[in-house]
């Protein structure tokens, strides 16, 4: 059975949902099996990728109960706790525990914007009432509060954090890396998918890429080749990755960053026969003809239109 190790790939899941919105439990089990065939690490769940935010409590539960069943302990699953204050947070964690889940992580408090003191708090308490490794969640592009480095170090030298997904400035992910070097057991991983050979290069010892949904095994190529220092295979498979932004840029009318991508993401999984429907939920609109076609289109022209072609791996999945 899998336990907590936040080391390599882990796709932040995109949840599918039926026409009428509801979670498509068939669909997530198909997707699940899709990312373990092609050979990622773990599983990071209902993150904003997986839209916790627009999900009911009923459909977090169905999500995270859906995802450890249909991974069956093959790879560390962490489960998304963000909420508004430390004891809904807690909730989510305990229930996450209950579940099954190997790890959970939240961000700081989402709404409002709170100082490293309040950080401080807010983390404590979830760690100290759910037994489970905690690893931070830095999206300071959606809450509006930094992580100070030092708060971090300190969080990590004293045990309450486990790790940490730093999808904010490079710069700062850098220093991160430097300044926890006395700890080596504190995962530091980053969220940006256009970068994971760069983060592997410096130090980093995982990566959750949103678009690691959709090309798996290109994602664990760039895993293995950094495994074996072998820098120029790494940089070529991040390469094929960053192509992948063709398909999000061809989407018009361009609507908000996160309507458009799961528009294009559930889309590009629906042709490849993954899920079942591309809606992308509300508040945002479904795609329409003319959007999935310029998605079929493009790729054509990226010559990944069956799931063995997105699948395949010059150097074996697992």
């Amino acid at each position: 059975m899998a336990k907590f190790d936040l080391r390599g790939i882990f796709p932040p899941l995109i949840t599918p949902l039926s026409k009428d919105g509801e979670i498509d439990i068939a669909s997530l089990k198909r997707l699940v099996r899709f990312l373990l065939d092609g050979g990622v690490d773990g599983l990071w769940v209902l993150g904003a990728t997986g839209q916790f935010y627009t999900l009911s409590e009923r459909q977090r539960d169905v999500v995270t109960d859906t995802v450890i069943e249909a991974a069956n302990g093959e790879v560390p699953i962490l489960i998304g706790c963000i909420d508004s204050s430390p004891d809904r947070s807690i909730a989510r964690g305990k229930r996450a525990m209950a579940s099954g889940a190997d790890g959970i992580f939240a961000t700081a408090p989402i709404f409002d914007s709170v100082t490293q003191v309040e950080l401080f708090s807010h983390f404590r308490q979830i760690r100290e009432c759910v037994d489970l490794p905690l690893v931070a969640y830095n999206a300071v592009y959606a809450t509006q509060t930094p992580f100070a480095v030092e708060t971090v170090v300190c969080l990590a030298e004293e045990g309450t954090l486990a790790g940490i997904k730093d999808s904010a400035d490079f710069p700062e992910f850098r220093r991160l890396l430097v300044e926890l070097r006395h700890l080596p057991e504190f995962r530091i991983v980053t969220g940006h998918a256009y970068l994971a050979d760069v983060a592997f290069m410096i130090g980093a010892v995982g990566c959750v890429p949103t678009l690691g949904n959709l090309i798996p095994a290109t994602y664990a190529n760039i895993r293995r080749a950094a495994d074996r220092g072998d820098w120029v295979s790494a940089r070529k498979f991040q390469e094929e990755a960053v192509i992948l932004d063709r398909i999000v840029r061809c989407w018009e009318p361009r609507i908000s960053v996160f309507g458009s991508f799961f528009g294009a993401a559930k889309t590009v999984l629906r042709l490849l026969g993954v899920i079942d429907c591309s809606n992308p939920g509300h508040p945002y609109p479904c795609p329409t003809a003319e959007q999935e076609s310029r998605v079929h289109a493009e790729l054509l022209r990226l010559g990944m239109l069956t799931r063995e072609s997105i699948l395949s791996s010059p150097d074996g999945a697992r």
